[in-house]
C-alpha cells in the first residue's frame, strides 16, 4: 500500500498547506495537525495557504477545527497568504470574522 500524499507540512510555527484540501483528505490532514499542535512552542499558530490551490467545505471545516483547537490551547490562529478565491469562499460562508485571514 503506497503512502497517501498529504497537502500539509508541519513547521515550528504552524502549517503550510499546498495543493488541495478537500473531503478526500480532510480527516487525515486534521489528524496529522492535531498530533503536531502540542509541538508548536510559540503563542500563535500560522497557517500558510500560499500554495493551497483548492479548498471545499470539508477543508474549511478543518480550518474551523484548527481555530477551535488553537482556542483550547490558548494560542492565536493566523491564516496567511490565502488566494482570492479561497478568501471569497470563506467570506461567502460568513466565516471571515471567525477565521482571521491576513
Amino acid at each position: 500500500m503506497r503512502e497517501e500524499y498529504l497537502p500539509i507540512v508541519c513547521t515550528e510555527e504552524g502549517f503550510n498547506l499546498c495543493g488541495e484540501l478537500s473531503f478526500s483528505n480532510a480527516s487525515v490532514v486534521l489528524k496529522k495537525a492535531k498530533a503536531h499542535f502540542d509541538d508548536i512552542q510559540v503563542n500563535s499558530v500560522t497557517i500558510d495557504l500560499s500554495k493551497l490551490e483548492k479548498i471545499d467545505s470539508a477543508g474549511i471545516a478543518v480550518l474551523l477545527a484548527w481555530k477551535r483547537l488553537s482556542n483550547i490551547k490558548n494560542k492565536k490562529l493566523h491564516i496567511i497568504n490565502a488566494q482570492e478565491q479561497i478568501v471569497s469562499l470563506i467570506k461567502t460562508n460568513k466565516l471571515h470574522s471567525v477565521l482571521n485571514i491576513a
